[in-house]
């Protein structure tokens, strides 16, 4: 019994936006119907003057990718100083190796090529499984 009220509850407010939404008048002998054909006479014409398929033109600023290159090249700066520190010679390659593509990595978000978060998911995958410093977050 829940479901058929629910159901015939639907088909009525369904039924009821159909009739408020289509909005169309049938033209009549009154007064009333006669100032809306007119006035959507008017609109139509309105509606009309204005062209539909022109382009208009999008002007854009340009993008200014130097700040997340110096976050990059702050990262990089952090690379170096943390090769500096590792104790073994494995681990000093493996952070100056990263060091050196971070450099290349930079250039690349300088010229907008690369977001900031990809170039340091690439400057980790240089670093081979080692830590990255805390200036790369």
């Amino acid at each position: 019994m829940k479901t058929f009220r629910a159901v015939l509850g639907v088909a009525l407010v369904s039924g009821l936006c159909l009739v408020v939404g289509c909005g169309k008048k049938e033209s009549g002998g009154d007064d009333s119907s006669a100032a809306g054909a007119s006035g959507s006479a008017t609109a139509a014409s309105t509606a009309k003057a204005v062209p539909t398929n022109t382009a208009v033109p999008t002007v854009t600023a340009p993008v200014s990718h130097e700040a997340d290159a110096a976050a990059v090249r702050a990262c990089c700066a952090a690379l170096r100083s943390s090769a500096a520190s590792q104790t073994t010679p494995a681990e000093k390659s493996k952070y100056e190796a990263a060091a050196a593509s971070c450099d290349g990595i930079a250039g690349v978000v300088r010229n907008g090529a690369s977001t900031r978060a990809s170039a340091i998911g690439q400057i980790r995958a240089a670093l081979r499984g080692g830590t990255l410093p805390a200036g790369c977050n």
